[in-house]
């Protein structure tokens, strides 16, 4: 099964715009990304904190240091179960990212995987076999891309920074999944409109410019994107890859592959965190 000509164009177009959105040099909205945060506040029903915004992970991670218990509880309580990547509670899941999404609904195992390695090609993501729960023998795909991976890596290598929020590395996967809805491959999704709308967020803060964000009860503290990064010209992938997309992981010989505005840096060498961060 192929894309036909309407669809490659649409699919062509979305993946120009969201690779531009995934650029470190994407102008900042700080307002779009206030008014999104703002909906997921009021999506849980909580009262909405001071936004503070500041130039790095690890600056925020100072912040909420000194803040100490003056910040609050993490969004949503701390006594809602946390899921493998997203805040789960009885009612399905509150936050979502790439590797979770198969478990609300957006689901891809009736999809052909050749089409699926079509639309993700110009999306530079990756689509994997996956086998297992919630039924065991189950199977279906998943996407992701492998910069987001080894960004999130440099990032978590870090353990002073707090697990945050994604919002710039959304621009990276977000967009084979929003052409993917747009092509009626999904549906129907279970409990649609609210998953949609938890995509929706999330493919919202990936084009407002925004890094990451860490929302809590008394203060939500966002930090800006990178001022520079440089990744791999080739990328080596595991062998339950589908389609091996472009996008390739941090790496960089002679310095750091990811430098903040605040002159923290992190060394990653083919998408591996080398001496944590400066």
């Amino acid at each position: 099964m192929r894309l036909n000509a309407e669809q490659a164009e649409l699919v062509t177009g979305l993946a120009r715009d969201w690779r531009a959105a995934a650029a470190v040099s994407w102008p900042l909205d700080r307002e779009a990304t206030e008014v999104v945060i703002r909906s997921v506040y009021e999506d849980m029903a909580a009262p909405m904190p001071r936004i503070a915004w500041v130039d790095s992970p690890r600056a925020a991670a100072r912040l909420l240091g000194d803040l100490g218990e003056r910040a609050g509880d993490v969004l949503p309580r701390k006594d809602q179960p946390q899921g493998i990547t997203g805040w789960v509670d009885p009612r399905g899941v509150i936050w979502v990212d790439a590797s979770l999404l198969h478990q609300v609904g957006f689901d891809l195992e009736d999809v052909d995987a050749d089409l699926l390695a079509e639309i993700a090609e110009p999306f530079g993501v990756t689509v994997y076999d996956w086998y297992g729960p919630p039924v065991e023998g189950t199977h279906g795909y998943e996407a992701d891309a492998w910069l987001r991976v080894s960004v999130r890596g440099a990032v978590r290598s870090d353990r002073s920074v707090p697990a945050p929020f994604e919002a710039w590395t959304a621009a990276m996967w977000v967009g084979f999944y929003d052409a993917v809805l747009r092509l009626g491959l999904l549906g129907p999704l279970k409990d649609a409109p609210g998953y949609v709308r938890y995509f929706g967020q999330i493919a919202d803060l990936g084009r407002c410019g925004a890094g990451w964000w860490w929302p809590r009860t008394d203060v939500c503290v966002v930090s800006r994107r990178p001022v520079s990064m440089s990744v791999e010209p080739e990328a080596v992938y595991g062998p339950q890859v589908v389609h091996r997309g472009e996008a390739h992981r941090l790496h960089r010989d002679d310095g750091p592959a990811l430098v903040f505005a605040d002159g923290s840096a992190y060394d990653v060498r083919h998408g591996e965190p080398q001496a944590g961060p400066r």
